[in-house]
């Protein structure tokens, strides 16, 4: 775990030196929580001044108490929930020892390939709640192994826990990743026979209850205060949405298989991890194996077959992962040499020089078509990741996977140093938001044009909500607030409108502009539409 722990303050130290919080969902949690924390209601979410259902509020929660302490600021959110990623790792290799006591390797090994993963390290300071789900996941889950190894009440304590706590982290997914393992117990159990198969479901029962009287303890609450609306969106809408028609990511059944290897990288391009599983599937039956099969393959079904799909999904399932990979490579053993790392080398080589040379690198903001230098750091880095892997032969397993996972960290520490600083310009809403908490303190109106996520309420430490309107209502919404300001978005390559703009700057492949309501009525019968301001659906 000391590598894993190197890793996570490293990504952190970066992550926080080089970028704001990205729109829309940073941001729009953010929002959430300053909200919540400025009108002093931490039962019922809002955002822009609408009750907002879509998240439970343990992350608020959680903001909150770190606001209380710290004060008021975009780090610590980042920070606490990256530290529930790291918990997960601890959690992994403490189940990896409960798996395989006599296999140390195992325990070592298994949060680093879990923590040493492109998707891991990539949200590992994101402020979203998969993280935070996977810790409550991981905690589960270790109370259903708990329960088969021992009996008695203690394992379905920790794993009822760890349900009510998922629930408030992020909804009743958590059973996705829990039930499987739970349900499938007579494939994986140790103990021939297992004393009484009845009792086992009744106490899964039992477990879902605990967690769902944990989860109510806000939800019953929430639900009077928020009203009959948002009562029908937190016990159903939001779930049973998602999960059959989602009204947001939706996207077909396979959409998971083909980006596997970049999920999953460095892994899927390491020689040796292919061997090694082979071997395992081969090999006799592992019970634990067994433990970790009905983990990740029923919860990689279950989110095919969700419609709404996004790559953080799968978060939860990294550590299973971790621990079914190192156990392969700890039974095999492989020979490691260089050939072995050269696909993830070659794959490293080959980012390098996309990032050099393909045209929608070179095209960003302020590279104007040539190579900016920052582009150039990133690829550079990147490219000697690469070399590093064709040169170095590590002597074990084990070093091959820090070796390994250390790339993987290097890689997105290179992309936020060089890629991410340069176009952080188009992400920062923070020029927009200061302008607007400028103009709220004068008591000007202010409208957004179209869909708001609530990028600029945190940034802007705004204290009132923007009025959202349409394109069609801009020019009354105008001639209502003849002194406002109007939040519109352009696309850079249509024909400018002909109003000027208090301030205008590129904002996610958009470019966002304050309009005066004045210059919208001074431009008469002109064309006042206005883009769609990009966001999910």
């Amino acid at each position: 775990m000391r590598v894993a722990a190197i890793w996570w303050l490293a990504v952190l130290a970066v992550s926080l030196a080089t970028r704001a919080p990205f729109p829309v969902d940073e941001t729009r949690y953010l929002a959430v929580a300053w909200e919540m924390w400025l009108r002093g209601d931490y039962l019922v979410p809002h955002l822009n001044g609408q009750l907002y259902s879509h998240k439970p509020p343990m992350m608020f929660w959680l903001i909150h108490l770190g606001w209380a302490v710290f004060g008021v600021s975009d780090w610590w959110p980042r920070i606490a929930m990256s530290s529930f990623g790291l918990a997960a790792l601890a959690l992994a290799g403490r189940l990896a020892r409960m798996l395989w006591p006599d296999r140390p390797a195992v325990a070592a090994m298994a949060p680093l390939v879990a923590g040493g993963s492109l998707l891991w390290v990539g949200f590992n300071t994101m402020v979203m709640f998969d993280l935070m789900l996977s810790f409550f996941v991981l905690l589960a889950i270790m109370g259903v192994l708990l329960a088969a190894r021992a009996g008695g009440w203690r394992g379905w304590l920790v794993c009822g826990a760890g349900i009510g706590f998922g629930v408030l982290a992020k909804g009743p997914v958590v059973l996705v990743h829990v039930l499987p393992v739970a349900l499938l117990a007579p494939w994986w159990v140790e103990r021939r026979p297992y004393p009484s198969w009845g009792r086992w479901y009744r106490r899964i029962g039992a477990a879902v209850l605990m967690g769902a009287t944990i989860a109510l303890c806000w939800a019953i609450p929430a639900a009077i205060a928020g009203g009959e609306a948002f009562r029908d969106e937190i016990f159903w809408g939001q779930s049973a949405n998602r999960m059959v028609k989602s009204f947001a990511h939706r996207q077909p059944l396979w959409w998971y298989l083909p980006q596997l290897p970049l999920i999953l990288f460095p892994w899927l391009f390491w020689l040796p991890v292919w061997r090694s599983l082979a071997a395992s599937i081969r090999g006799p039956r592992d019970h634990g194996v067994r433990f970790v099969l009905t983990w990740v393959v029923p919860v990689f079904i279950a989110f095919s077959l969700i419609s709404g799909k996004q790559w953080h999904y799968l978060l939860p399932v990294f550590p299973a992962v971790g621990l079914l990979v190192a156990k392969a490579l700890d039974d095999s053993r492989p020979v490691l040499t260089r050939a072995g790392q050269s696909p993830a080398a070659l794959a490293l080589l080959a980012v390098a020089v996309a990032l050099a040379f393909l045209p929608p690198v070179r095209s960003l903001p302020g590279a104007g078509g040539l190579l900016h230098p920052l582009i150039a750091l990133s690829a550079a880095l990147v490219a000697a990741a690469g070399v590093a892997l064709l040169v170095l032969r590590p002597a074990s397993p084990g070093s091959a996977v820090v070796l390994l996972g250390s790339v993987t960290v290097w890689v997105v520490a290179a992309l936020h140093i060089g890629l991410v600083r340069m176009i952080s310009g188009a992400y920062d809403v923070a020029p927009v938001a200061q302008r607007l908490a400028a103009l709220q303190s004068q008591g000007v109106p202010i409208a957004h044009v179209g869909k708001y996520h609530g990028q600029f309420q945190f940034a802007g430490r705004l204290a009132l909500p923007l009025e959202v309107i349409d394109s069609a209502s801009v020019r009354s919404w105008a001639q209502r607030h003849p002194q406002g300001m109007v939040v519109g978005y352009t696309r850079p390559h249509e024909p400018p409108l002909p109003i000027r703009d208090e301030y205008a700057q590129p904002y996610r492949g958009q470019i966002a502009h304050l309009w005066p309501a004045a210059e919208i009525l001074r431009a008469g019968g002109a064309r006042t539409d206005t883009a769609d301001p990009p966001g999910p659906d």
